[in-house]
């Protein structure tokens, strides 16, 4: 018989809607594609889910909320907070991978064995994929994106209440790609030297960073990364095809270039702080290509890992 077109409309929407989303709110172990998983891996790696840990919470409250995962076996098993704490080294580097826009679970878990296999088998650290609600919500770009600014903005919180609780002695280095250095900015905002863990090393790898070209520099709101980490790489491309239209993130005209396209304001930076930055532009290796992958993968990104990564 002839089916109705807005049934038929409902239907596809609806296998959509449980091929899409159901696996994630019911938190089905995910197995990684193409990630390596019969090759030998010494990290401990760790995911953390913050979709339904909200903003509103105390701190507390606020780890309860996520939902942690650790990798074994070749699945996520979960896991929690308090396994997570009780169980952190502060001699071992702690690496916190924050993708961009448009990076659902798989392809975070992905690009995130990507990268640990860059690190190298003998490098000892824990790793963790920072797993936020970075799939569109909307269908038009623009709109989607002023969406995520308030959702980065709480996971930014959320990561500066995380970073807090590592114990003394830390080595915490937070690398984020795109708009996950927002969620980085935000943490850095309230996570002034006063409420860092006692002797914690911070340090800070801002990849094609979607934050203000100016955002770095004094009296605006980034400018306490600088001043907080220990030692900070920007890697930007002059030419980034994405970031061209990083004017989007904000309603009305503006000419507001991403600090990914343009590199740190040097001359806007205290001199005292422009020591502890190390900027490359990367567009005569990776031509205008705006992938996490392909960051990792060019020779001057690889050749700072060990310096950045394992404070070494």
């Amino acid at each position: 018989m002839y089916q109705p077109v807005y049934r038929l409309l409902i239907q596809t929407s609806f296998v959509f809607f449980v091929l899409t989303f159901v696996p994630a709110l019911l938190s089905i172990p995910v197995r990684a594609a193409a990630s390596g998983e019969n090759q030998d891996i010494s990290q401990e790696i760790w995911r953390i889910d913050t979709r339904t840990a909200g903003t509103k919470h105390s701190e507390e409250k606020s780890l309860q909320h996520m939902r942690f995962f650790r990798w074994q076996n070749g699945y996520w098993k979960p896991s929690d907070a308090a396994a997570f704490l009780e169980t952190q080294n502060p001699k071992l580097p702690l690496i916190v991978f924050v993708p961009g826009w448009r990076s659902p679970t798989d392809q975070t878990t992905e690009t995130g064995f990507h990268l640990v296999r860059k690190l190298g088998a003998e490098k000892a650290c824990r790793i963790v994929f920072w797993d936020w609600l970075s799939e569109p919500v909307f269908i038009r770009p623009r709109i989607d994106i002023q969406h995520k600014i308030p959702v980065a903005a709480g996971n930014g919180e959320m990561l500066n209440t995380f970073v807090r609780k590592m114990p003394p002695g830390s080595k915490v280095c937070l690398f984020g790609f795109s708009f996950g250095c927002r969620i980085i900015g935000h943490a850095c905002e309230s996570l002034t030297q006063d409420n860092m863990p006692k002797d914690m090393r911070l340090h800070l790898v801002l990849a094609a960073a979607a934050i203000d070209q100016y955002g770095l520099a004094a009296g605006h709101r980034q400018e306490n990364i600088p001043q907080i980490a220990e030692k900070t790489f920007i890697s930007y491309n002059s030419q980034d095809r994405a970031l061209r239209w990083y004017c989007a993130v904000y309603r009305g005209h503006t000419r507001v270039q991403a600090l990914g396209r343009t590199g740190p304001p040097w001359q806007m930076i205290a001199p005292e702080f422009r020591e502890r930055i190390e900027a490359v532009n990367l567009f005569p290796y990776i031509g205008r290509e705006h992938r996490t992958t392909v960051h990792i993968d060019s020779p001057a990104f690889k050749n700072r890992i060990s310096r950045y990564f394992f404070f070494e």
